[in-house]
């Protein structure tokens, strides 16, 4: 069982790398891609990883705990996309898209009962970010994208018309794909891999991880604006100004974001500096191309009005908004029917009044799930990687109306659930005269630095790490502490599948030792003779010490 179990997360992390990966089989095409019906790869991969969950390779997991409200929530919701597939008037179509909603939520489920390290499912999103950037960082510069099946590219040439281009005067621009179907998912994609290379730098303990995220995400910065997109660029402008305010009590996360604002800064006046009309064009809008874009998307609002008011109950079917909006428009090109560039207004007019409730009633028990309070730099990662989804929704369609905007979501989705279990812990390091202060504790046989879990009443605080480092250090060894800097950060994978964010400060103490209940002895130990029984993180905690303390005195 354990073995089985053990296939399925690799499993699982080689399906998360490649998401973006568009290999298909289409069995039913059509003129219209909306219409067209295929089996990605990624789908055949994903059926075979829930195959080995329902034989019972999960037995011992949370999969087998009852869960009766959302057990419930999910058949209702389940029984309301079936009633809606069945009124449609293409049944194929919506039995097609529905099947899409059953693997995404069934996604999500197993991601909650496989409870995947954070490290890991992130690692493998930013390595499958980072080799999409540089995809689409070669196709800006060759301008031209050569089909290739076993990737699932078709090719683009920004002298055929319909391709998404800049125009800059008799010039056609390419934007770039990578290896998706459009530029905008594209770019959509690679703002939650530059909010996850936020998170992960602050969290991780490896030292070479550490030193390539800097460069993964000018990278991936870089290939963000070779999508050209605008929705996204201002999208991911908001999240990262967005990020420090939510972390505004998480030292360690606030000042990550900070400097890798400041690394986005830097790209976006060199890549402005290199490309200065390519970036004046689609800010301004001023072109021709831009004009009709803008146009197009005013148009759809006007008519997506009629569509949702003649089906405002039971909507005109999942993946049938294109063929209600050929009945309003007839005998035009398919590529002309599109839809409505907002997700939100789309699900509205697909499944109606009852189907959109049920949807806002989905995502609001959701929601009840995420109330817990936790600070941890998972939980907030995610959290802004799910509003950068929500603000997406307002321009675009694709997190409904393709497979990998809704596997991402529920992707992200999951991982904001997860996230709220892991242990957020506080502590301080005490140094004097070149030696440091550790404990052992009556439970374990090592030793480690004084401190402890965040607890509800550190969270009424102003300042709930410190609060709580102040309080544990003065419930385990008596001392009174003065908080001079937070050190580093870093997350901890235990076996049973929780994770544990240990959270540092460097601090001065006064007062007499006075061992509290829980605590077997504490002892004074020369930083240069540490014993051999010491936690992991005590010798990466005082490295990242001396190593800033060098960068302070060469500074």
């Amino acid at each position: 069982m354990k073995t089985t179990k053990t296939i399925i997360t690799y499993c699982f992390y080689v399906f998360i790398f490649l998401l973006p990966l568009q290999t298909r089989w289409i069995f039913a095409p059509n003129a219209s891609e909306y219409r067209t019906m295929s089996v990605y790869g990624t789908e055949i991969l994903l059926g075979l990883i829930l195959l080995l969950c329902v034989v019972g390779a999960l037995r011992a997991t949370p999969l087998q705990q009852k869960n009766t409200p959302s057990l419930v929530i999910t058949i209702i919701f389940i029984g309301i996309l079936i009633l809606n597939a069945w009124n449609a008037a293409d049944q194929s179509i919506a039995f097609y898209k529905f099947s899409q909603l059953i693997l995404a939520t069934a996604l999500f489920a197993l991601i909650v009962a496989l409870k995947p390290a954070f490290s890991k499912i992130s690692g493998a999103l930013i390595l499958s970010g980072t080799w999409q950037s540089l995809f689409a960082i070669q196709q800006f510069l060759d301008q031209k994208i050569i089909a290739n099946k076993w990737l699932g590219m078709a090719a683009q040439d920004p002298q055929i018309l319909g391709t998404p281009i800049v125009q800059l005067g008799e010039t056609r621009w390419l934007r770039a794909f990578g290896t998706l179907p459009h530029p905008n998912m594209l770019a959509g994609f690679l703002i939650i891999i530059l909010i996850l290379i936020i998170g992960s730098y602050t969290l991780t303990a490896s030292k070479r991880w550490k030193k390539v995220l800097p460069l993964f995400f000018i990278i991936n910065s870089i290939a963000l604006f070779t999508a050209l997109s605008r929705a996204a660029i201002l999208t991911f402008i908001i999240l990262i100004i967005f990020l420090p305010f939510l972390a505004r009590k998480h030292a360690a996360l606030s000042k990550s974001a900070t400097k890798f604002a400041l690394i986005f800064l830097c790209v976006t006046i060199l890549f402005t500096a290199m490309y200065p009309n390519l970036i004046l064009n689609r800010a301004t809008g001023a072109s021709r191309v831009e004009s009709i874009s803008n146009a197009t998307r005013i148009e759809q609002y006007k008519e997506a009005w009629p569509i949702i008011k003649s089906n405002w109950l039971t909507g005109v079917g999942l993946g049938n908004y294109t063929i209600a909006l050929e009945k309003i428009k007839p005998a035009l090109p398919a590529w002309t029917y599109q839809p409505i560039h907002n997700a939100d207004l789309l699900i509205f007019a697909e499944l109606g009044l009852l189907g959109l409730g049920a949807t806002i009633l989905f995502i609001i028990f959701i929601a009840l799930q995420l109330r817990r309070i936790n600070l941890s730099v998972q939980r907030i990662t995610a959290i802004t990687c799910l509003t950068g989804i929500a603000l997406l929704a307002l321009f675009d369609h694709y997190h409904w109306s393709f497979y990998l905007g809704l596997t991402l979501f529920a992707t992200i989705l999951a991982l904001t659930k997860i996230s709220g279990n892991t242990v957020v812990v506080s502590g301080p390091v005490i140094i004097n005269n070149n030696k440091i202060l550790l404990i052992r504790d009556k439970k374990d046989d090592f030793w480690k630095f004084p401190g402890g879990r965040v607890e509800e009443i550190d969270y009424k605080t102003k300042e709930p790490l410190r609060a709580a480092c102040q309080r544990e250090t003065k419930e385990e060894i008596g001392l009174n502490i003065e908080i001079i800097r937070p050190l580093r950060s870093l997350l901890v994978d235990k076996p049973d599948g929780t994770a544990v964010e240990l959270n540092h400060f460097l601090v001065r103490s006064t007062g007499t030792i006075f061992l509290g209940d829980d605590i077997d002895e504490a002892q004074w130990h020369n930083l240069k003779n540490l014993p051999n029984s010491c936690a992991p993180n005590i010798r990466l905690v005082i490295d990242s010490l001396k190593q800033s303390d060098k960068l302070r005195l060469a500074s």
